[in-house]
């Protein structure tokens, strides 16, 4: 997939045998589920969500999120943010901020 000014993030998803998926986009949110036994019960529980925004500064930010049955709220695990517009020699063409503790 080529670059373009509207396309800011693209992801690659593999399934195996079931198949592939390849999209590019202006922001995109993706959630990754696995199976947990919660009550008795076997159900597929989003473990991960990545959401990918531009922000108003023009940056390009991923957020990386935990989940857990057990949490009130989703865990931020990192925030990873470019600059595609500014070009600028001295700008770190990725920030990326990680977050120490991840709750039991």
């Amino acid at each position: 997939m080529s670059p373009n000014a509207q396309l800011k993030f693209q992801v690659h998803c593999d399934a195996g045998d079931h198949g592939q998926l390849r999209a590019a986009s202006e922001s995109l949110v993706v959630n990754v589920g696995q199976t947990i036994v919660r009550d008795g019960r076997t159900e597929i529980w989003d473990s991960v969500i990545i959401k990918a925004s531009e922000e108003p500064d023009g940056s390009c930010t991923v957020h990386v999120l935990l989940c857990n049955p057990d949490w009130e709220e989703p865990m931020q695990l990192a925030c990873l943010r470019s600059y595609p517009d500014t070009g600028a020699p001295t700008q770190v063409p990725l920030f990326c901020h990680l977050t120490s503790e991840v709750g039991s």
